[in-house]
């Protein structure tokens, strides 16, 4: 199946809000249907009925439900089936120009391989396994927030694009020659290593036996033995000396065998040297608790006499203290009455200075205020007869200034005058050659436009002969690049390889015996012609490139020059209007018009030079010296000064009067002096002094008799203290060595002995010790003499068994000797040490594999997005509203997860755009890559309400792409609406254009479902 392919029809049976027998007609070509109605009636659910019966799923409601994928699956469809029909009774059959009908639904289930050979294009060079993913890339936009390109993950937009820029079978190549082989090598290395160990231990475990066996040969020969009888009776006498030595019971069962003995014995020699350590400490102890009782009775009669003394001292103490304090008591009392009435009589002396003073600060501040006043009176007289010679003053200025104004504006009309009669000079010089340059404007727009048109043209050929030189080299540096590559990597492979090898460490396939390494030889002596033949396109294709750029680069130049000429025609014409136009707007501000302004101009410069000169004779008459404004300033300066002085005058009245106030206030406040005379004053201030002085006599010697009643208090708590603390010393004393009396015999009888403490107690304990000793030494020789008897017969059985586990692995072995068995183990040791390190060698030369192609893959995964990074650049600046936010597309990989970056200004689009510009964004993905990736005979477009988000203007420009992508490549467009008004525009847009176009209009619904008619 060849050419292109156009849906004819789509007939629907119980699907969603569509009836059991709903046929929607199509034109089998190029052109544009519109399905319009109100929200909820089926617009949404036309465009996802051809979804489904191409794909068998609705992405938009699969992505909204949670579970598996078959409780997914149940969900969609069960979400599909009209409201109120039996389970599963939808069905959808689309008719297209060529091929049989496909239809889903109702019990028809289509194959989906056939599906995607039915609309693969021959050219597409790729196979088509998830049809869903590329149908949603190049085909559909949905309407759900959910399904735009910048509201999916990374992931999620790699896995859509991998698809049909041909990057996913390299991901497969990858995952095969990935994890999959290393893990299959990686366990093989393991399980060889595994092998490895365990033989070199086996080696080395036999090497040590028969060292072992040696050694115990050459030991046991020439020794005497004892019995493992005679060893338990003679181990057992000696624990029953044990038991009689330490006074304890250890055999409580009789010994079976000479090692039980011998621990037993063991056992016991280590109690009774526990004992006998015990015994020999309980010796020092008693020795050091008599010499220490000895020296406690000596301190306690010490002790003793002591404490008599310090009794009495402590009773002298405190009699002598009871009568300092009473004497101390007395003294203070006396003390503080006399520091009152001096007290009393300093308050008296204080109010009576206070008095003295606030009288002659009085005095002092009524004489102030008698020269405020005169002082203030004076300011008055000076300020009113400035005022009177500052009014006729002023009245001349006011007249004088009004003079100047007149002759400033007459001025200003005079200069505005002339300018403009100069300028109506300079436009009449210059018509002649306005005309001229207009002319010659007009007459260069043909040339400039046929040579704009030449460059176009041009820049389009090179534009596209450079891209056919980059794509040729490209794909010759890359097949030059992966022919090199697998010749090295495959010869060094082959240098592992066995002639007896089956398995492809790559791939995993079995091949006959040295068919591997002939193949991988075969491969590295074998070229490839391809690569002289895109060589030979790399070379013409730069030599049409290197032409066309020459005869861009004459005609650039051409154009260039032309439009210097007429941007410079373009300026002389603008410079000239626009004297004009301000000739013309002053003429009419003036009243009149431009051809009569040379006559009125003369006679109005006439009539402002006579006002000028009237004006000027007025202003030179009030002030022709000029002198009259400074002495205006000059007297308001004058006025200013002697304003403020009265000012600060009041302020200092003020402030002279509210001191004299709280003076006064002071004064009379104190009502028990106020109504002394200045002599009463001082007489009550002497007889003040005097009493104050007699008083500060009486505190001084009171002082002095209560400073030595309490220095002999001081004197006698201090002796009271000290007689306190020797009886308590002495009487701590004498407990304390109660105290150590009664742990001096506790210790003594912890050694065992009774009675008081005594020499011949402490003798009779040291030579019982001594016994013990001499006892326990002969038995711990003779528990060495037993386990001596003892090693030696174990040795001659180890050896035995020692012997016999030898000849077991020399038969094991299949050896002829000893000798031989450890060569044996030798060679398989090296052995499988040499197949590990082949292993390994193929396990890193896999990995170095993995790592080139991955490399090789990333590059080739930013080449491929290339195209669709140029297309979505193209159709923002075609018709988005938004131009400035270019959306950047980029491969990335993080932890070996793929991802496809979209991003603005290196932000997350998501995070930037708005929803209506989101929406726009993903529409001219969309469109780039349907236009990028013609993977697909059914050049068509499924869009819902793509215009929601646009004004007019953007609409226009919208539909003039589209109409672009019709009359040029063929697309057939199914869109959506709500709006009536805007489904007519598109058909006015479309007839305009000779493009093809029906319209669906939706209605209300019935029993049978929503009804449609088609226009």
């Amino acid at each position: 199946m060849t050419g292109l392919l156009y849906l004819g029809s789509i007939r629907l049976s119980n699907f969603r809000s569509f009836g059991p027998d709903a046929h929607v007609p199509l034109t089998p070509g190029p052109g544009i249907t519109v399905v319009v109605g109100a929200n909820g009636l089926g617009k949404t659910s036309l465009i996802e009925a051809v979804e489904w019966a191409l794909t068998g799923t609705v992405r938009r409601l699969a992505d909204s439900v949670g579970g598996g994928p078959q409780a997914v699956r149940e969900a969609v469809e069960t979400a599909l089936t009209r409201h109120g029909q039996d389970p599963r009774s939808h069905s959808v059959t689309l008719e297209f120009s060529d091929g049989p009908l496909i239809r889903r639904g109702a019990g028809h289930v289509p194959d989906q391989g056939s599906i995607a050979i039915q609309l693969k294009a021959p050219a597409w060079r790729h196979e088509v396994r998830d049809l869903a993913s590329y149908l949603a890339m190049t085909h559909i936009l949905s309407q759900s927030a959910a399904m735009r390109l910048t509201a999916r993950s990374g992931a999620e937009r790699w896995e859509a694009l991998s698809q049909p820029v041909g990057l996913e079978r390299i991901d497969r190549v990858l995952d095969n020659l990935g994890m999959g082989s290393k893990n299959r090598l990686t366990r093989r290395v393991g399980a060889l290593t595994d092998e490895l160990r365990q033989a070199t231990e086996r080696l080395d475990w036999f090497r040590a036996l028969r060292v072992r066996v040696g050694e115990k040969a050459a030991a046991i020969a020439g020794h005497e033995v004892l019995s493992p009888g005679r060893i338990v009776e003679a181990a057992m006498a000696c624990l029953t000396e044990i038991d009689a030595l330490t006074g304890t019971r250890t055999q409580t069962t009789p010994a079976l065998t000479p090692t039980e003995a011998l621990s037993r014995l063991h056992e016991g020699l280590l109690l009774a040297a526990r004992i006998l350590e015990r015994q020999t400490l309980d010796v020092g102890a008693a020795q050091r608790a008599l010499d220490e009782f000895h020296a406690n009775d000596a301190q306690s009669r010490e002790a003793a006499t002591a404490l008599e003394v310090a009794t009495a001292m402590a009773e002298t103490a405190g009699t002598a203290m009871r009568a300092a304090e009473e004497r101390a008591y007395a003294a203070n009392t006396r003390l503080e009455t006399l520091r009152g009435e001096l007290a009393t009589r300093i308050g008296l002396r204080d109010r009576l200075y206070a008095q003295r003073q606030g009288r002659q600060d009085l005095r002092n501040v009524e004489e102030e205020f008698r020269r405020w006043q005169a002082h203030a009176e004076e300011i008055a007289a000076a300020l009113t007869a400035a005022r009177q010679e500052e009014e006729p003053l002023r009245a001349s200025h006011v007249a004088a200034m009004d003079a100047r104004s007149a002759l400033a504006d007459l001025e200003r009309e005079r200069d505005a005058l002339r300018q403009l009669a100069e300028a109506e000079r300079r436009w009449r010089d210059e018509l002649p050659a306005l005309d001229k340059d207009r002319m010659a404007l007009r007459a260069l727009a043909p040339q400039h436009a046929r040579e704009k048109e030449r460059v176009a043209a041009l820049t389009a050929t090179c534009e596209e002969a450079e891209r056919q030189r980059r794509t040729a080299q490209d794909a010759a540096q890359r097949l030059t690049a992966d022919v090199e590559e697998r010749a090295r990597l495959v010869a060094e492979l082959a240098l592992h390889l066995h002639p007896d090898d089956r398995e492809c460490p790559v791939c995993k396939t079995i091949l006959a015996p040295g068919d591997l390494i002939e193949r991988a030889q075969r491969v590295v002596a074998d070229s490839d012609p391809r690569v002289r033949a895109a060589a030979a396109d790399v070379a013409a294709y730069s030599n049409q490139a290197a032409a066309l750029a020459d005869e861009l680069r004459a005609a650039g130049d051409a154009l260039a020059a032309l439009d210097r000429q007429a941007q410079d025609l373009a300026r002389r014409i603008a410079e000239r209007e626009e004297a004009e136009a301000w000739l013309r707007r002053h003429s009419l501000s003036a009243g009149r018009p431009v051809e009569e302004l040379t006559g009125w101009l003369s006679s109005r410069l006439d009539a402002v030079a006579a006002a000028m000169a009237g004006h000027d004779a007025r202003w030179r008459e009030l002030d022709g010296e000029g002198t009259l404004s400074q002495r205006l300033a000059t007297l308001a300066a004058t006025i200013a000064r002697l304003g403020e002085r009265r000012d600060a005058v009041r302020q200092d009245g003020e402030a002279i009067a509210r001191h004299r106030d709280a003076l006064r206030g002071r004064l009379d406040a104190d009502g028990e002096l106020s109504g002394l005379d200045d002599g009463g004053i001082e007489a009550a201030i002497g007889e003040a002094q005097t009493g104050i002085a007699t008083v500060e006599g009486a505190i001084a010697g009171a002082d002095r008799e209560a400073t030595d009643d309490w220095r002999s208090l001081q004197q006698a708590r201090a002796a009271q203290e000290m007689a306190e603390r020797a009886l308590e010393v002495a009487r701590e004393s004498s407990e304390a060595l109660g105290r150590t009396r009664q742990i001096i015999l506790r210790q003594w009888y912890a050694t065992g002995m009774t009675g008081h403490p005594s020499r011949e107690g402490v003798a009779t304990l040291e030579d019982r010790v001594a016994a013990s000793e001499q006892t326990i030494r002969a038995l711990q020789h003779r528990h060495s003499d037993l386990s001596e008897h003892h090693r030696h017969w174990l040795d001659n059985k180890s050896l035995r068994e020692e012997q016999a586990a030898v000849q077991s692995m020399v038969t094991e072995e299949q050896a002829e000797s000893e000798d031989d068995c450890e060569r044996r183990l030798l060679e398989r040791t090296e052995r499988l040490e040499c197949m590990r390190t082949a292993w390994e060698t193929t396990r890193s030369l896999v990995g170095t594999l993995e790592r080139r192609i991955q490399a090789r893959h990333d590059a080739f995964g930013q080449q491929a997005i290339a195209p669709l990074q140029r297309r979505v650049k193209a159709f923002d600046l075609a018709w988005s509203a938004f131009p400035e936010l270019q959306l950047q597309l980029s491969v990335n990989r993080t932890r070996g997860v793929r991802t496809l970056g979209a991003t603005i200004h290196e932000q997350e689009a998501a995070m930037i755009l708005s929803e209506g510009q989101a929406g726009v964004k993903s529409l001219s993905y969309l469109l780039s890559a349907s236009t990028a990736y013609p993977w697909c005979r059914w050049r068509s477009l499924l869009l819902d309400d793509p215009l929601q988000y646009n004004d007019l203007v953007h609409k226009t420009a919208f539909l003039d792409v589209l109409r672009t992508l019709i009359a040029e490549q063929g697309y057939q467009v199914i869109m959506s609406t709500h709006d009536l008004e805007e489904a007519r525009f598109i058909s006015r847009k479309c007839r305009n254009a000779d493009i093809p176009i029906r319209v669906c209009r939706l209605l209300s619904p019935d029993v049978n479902g929503v009804q449609f008619q088609m226009s």
